[in-house]
């Protein structure tokens, strides 16, 4: 399923890193890209940010139901 933004609890999924990690990556994201902190974050400006392909982020995010160990971030999956 192609999304078109990338929540908090994605970026825990993607990165594996802890909930208020992941919401500075977020905002900083957001600032990066000079957008209000009411705003949704793109997939696009989020594959940007790291560089990556967004049907790559999109096939990760399609495995979700996988649960990652905690030391293991589910990028090592793929």
């Amino acid at each position: 399923m192609d999304r078109l933004f990338i929540t908090v609890n994605d970026i825990v999924t993607l990165k594996g890193v802890c909930y208020k990690t992941a919401c500075r990556i977020f905002n900083s994201i957001l600032k990066k890209y000079d957008l209000p902190k009411e705003r949704e974050l793109s997939m696009k400006s989020f594959c940007d940010y790291y560089r990556v392909s967004e049907e790559k982020v999109n096939a990760i995010l399609d495995k979700k139901q996988q649960v990652p160990s905690k030391n293991k971030s589910i990028w090592d999956s793929v």
